[in-house]
């Protein structure tokens, strides 16, 4: 191999290392949070990134009525819903 090759696998590993170690986990995770916020739908018990915990309510577009206790309903953006919560 002459050295024109070895500086441009030289370049290369780390390149495709951060790549394979950071971007793409972070793409899939990205990704799956997209495909929660499409499956929401009333009675889907979330979490905010704000760490409140409600019942999806209602949607609306963007916006997502959270019910989060006795007759008190929020309204909260749809991507700042964290995930869902399991009883």
């Amino acid at each position: 191999m002459d050295q024109a090759t070895l500086v441009a696998v030289a370049v290369a590993v780390p390149v495709l290392g951060t790549y394979l170690a950071l971007i793409r986990p972070a793409m899939r995770q990205r990704q799956q949070h997209a495909a929660l916020l499409v499956s929401l739908k009333p009675g889907d018990r979330v979490v905010t990134r704000g760490g409140l915990i409600g019942i999806v309510d209602g949607l609306d577009g963007k916006v997502v009525v959270m019910k989060m206790g006795a007759g008190l309903l929020v309204d909260v953006l749809r991507e700042c819903i964290a995930g869902r919560v399991t009883p």
